[in-house]
């Protein structure tokens, strides 16, 4: 999470936590003026790189999903699923829906090397829950004044400044219960043998074994 506070935006717990058997909600992103729903931020675990190359080990993604002025649409959830199941979610920084209009904001670093990814999210949008989407896809360098969508003008930029969304390695900070740990990892630390060799053991809190698939 980035550490910067939103003039505009304000975080809260999900007003769903419970959307996905495949990804998980982490907070909810309100207006401040009016405490309206304006988006939510959602992790999963990647195995891909933004690139749609296999990762060297499991990374965990975070990304958001800003609704449209109506709030929110579950069908939404369903279009996340059919990415993940797809390996085509892993550049999306950013999901919106407005009238009858998918738009995925990437990562700027993504490559668009072959047409697969495109048709394949073609194909999510066209077969969306009761409905047909087109798709729009960009880039933050790309939203203009004039860009169609206003909650998307007007909340984007936004969502992408105070939020760190993207794709990073998995370590003892995304374990749920660390803070659970925290004092038994410091005592641990503690009764080590003064003057042992930091290279002969490993300290309490490297958590994650190196020859681990994770």
């Amino acid at each position: 999470m980035a550490n910067v506070e939103s003039v505009s935006l304000q975080r809260k717990e999900p007003e769903i936590a419970r959307c996905s058997r495949l990804f998980f909600a982490e907070h909810d992103l309100i207006d401040r003026k009016d405490g309206s729903l304006v988006a939510s931020i959602y992790s999963t675990h990647q195995h891909t790189d933004i690139n749609v190359h296999y990762r060297d080990s499991v990374g965990v993604q975070t990304f958001a999903v800003l609704w449209d002025k109506h709030g929110l649409d579950n069908r939404l959830f369903h279009v996340v699923e059919e990415a993940i199941a797809l390996d085509v979610l892993a550049p999306v920084q950013l999901i919106h829906h407005s009238e009858g209009l998918l738009t995925l904001l990437l990562d700027p670093s993504f490559r668009q090397g072959t047409d697969q990814f495109v048709e394949f999210w073609q194909c999510i949008a066209s077969n969306v829950i009761c409905d047909c989407w087109d798709l729009r896809l960009m880039c933050e360098t790309q939203i203009r004044h004039f860009t169609e969508g206003r909650q998307f003008r007007t909340y984007a930029k936004s969502i992408l400044a105070v939020e760190t969304l993207g794709i990073v390695d998995l370590n003892l900070d995304h374990f749920l219960f660390k803070e659970e740990w925290h004092q038994t990892m410091l005592d641990m630390y503690k009764d080590e043998p003064r003057g042992a060799d930091p290279k002969d053991d490993q300290s309490a809190f490297d958590f994650f074994d190196d020859d681990l698939p994770f």
